[in-house]
């Protein structure tokens, strides 16, 4: 990692500490910070789910954790971090103090994140494969009974065209196709290439259309 920082949190008085100047944190001792950890940028603003898992963590017995999240740096916009935690327990077993280290995983979280999402796609047509398609469009069969369209079609003798003219050339089609479908629906429509020549379309709202 390019950049690491030891930290320490001591519970009875809410206050962390840095060993060391961080690109995530204005200052090296940060007073009240679970008191004031909705309003900190070190979290994405949205993450409830992150900021939860830190209060419930600090509060209850499980000794280690691991987060990592999106937040606010000083250099200006976001990026990735993770926190690697361990506590502490005074002699009457409640929490004292967390120590750990927050890593700098933003280039490694980006490159993961972007295969994530080219694995989601047809690498010719650049549309959703199947299973990113049936994925994508569950949202739609439970978005309160709003109206849709679904249009699944396929190509009128694929199969003879692959023989007779050839493997490139049918590709040509499909990309072709695929790239008229592309900019031929709205942007909060979806669509896939689910099979060899077969497409499909999910148009949301299509009762106003």
């Amino acid at each position: 990692y390019t950049n690491c920082t030891l930290f320490e949190y001591k519970v009875n008085i809410d206050t962390f500490f840095l060993s060391q100047d961080s690109p995530r944190f204005s200052e090296r001792i940060i007073e009240n910070f679970v008191k004031n950890l909705d309003e900190s940028e070190f979290i994405q603003k949205d993450d409830k789910e992150t900021r939860k898992i830190i209060r419930d963590y600090i509060k209850n017995s499980q000794k280690s954790i691991t987060i990592q999240f999106k937040g606010q740096v000083r250099t200006g916009g976001e990026e990735w971090s993770e926190i690697r935690a361990e506590k502490l327990f005074s002699q009457d077993g409640t929490p004292e103090k967390i120590i750990g280290v927050i890593l700098d995983i933003n280039k490694a979280k980006l490159d993961e994140l972007k295969i994530k999402e080219q694995q989601n796609y047809d690498e010719l047509t650049q549309l959703y494969n199947l299973k990113a398609f049936n994925e994508n469009s569950k949202k739609f069969f439970t978005d309160n009974g709003k109206p849709f369209s679904l249009l699944i079609f396929d190509i009128v003798n694929f199969s003879e065209i692959n023989e007779v003219l050839g493997f490139t050339f049918a590709n040509e089609i499909l990309a072709t196709l695929a790239d008229s479908i592309i900019h031929s629906i709205p942007e909060d429509s979806i669509a896939g290439r689910i099979g060899a020549d077969i497409f499909a379309v999910l148009l949301p709202g299509t009762e106003d259309r």
